[in-house]
């Protein structure tokens, strides 16, 4: 409670407060993101729509048409293994509950999609 909602219901004047209570510290403000008005399924969705605009609108066959055909198999090696950390890291990690799901959603169809132009 602000110090002047304070004053205003015990009605007194700003120097009859009691020093503690001048002195609450300030309340944190919660952080909002463009993912936190979506809920969920919302996130979700919109990370599998992402999905599909990629399938839609980035050519596969030339997508990573500079990789070295000797360095393919350790690229994809090193996508799936970054795919299974992000995978790994559960429904109570940062990345999960700052995203409202859109984030492991959102990575997980990235790394498939980049797997896909590799094969």
């Amino acid at each position: 409670m602000s110090t002047n909602m304070f004053r205003m219901l015990i009605r007194v004047g700003k120097k009859d407060v009691p020093p503690d209570v001048l002195q609450q510290p300030r309340k944190t403000k919660t952080k909002v993101t463009i993912f936190s008005t979506l809920t969920e399924g919302e996130a979700e969705d919109l990370a599998k729509g992402f999905g599909m605009a990629l399938a839609k609108h980035v050519p596969k066959d030339k997508l990573l048409s500079g990789i070295p055909e000797v360095d393919i198999q350790a690229t994809l090696r090193s996508i799936e293994q970054m795919k299974i950390n992000v995978q790994n890291l559960g429904p109570d990690s940062e990345l999960d509950l700052a995203t409202h799901c859109f984030g492991p959603t959102a990575a997980d169809v990235f790394f498939s999609f980049l797997e896909d132009c590799m094969k």
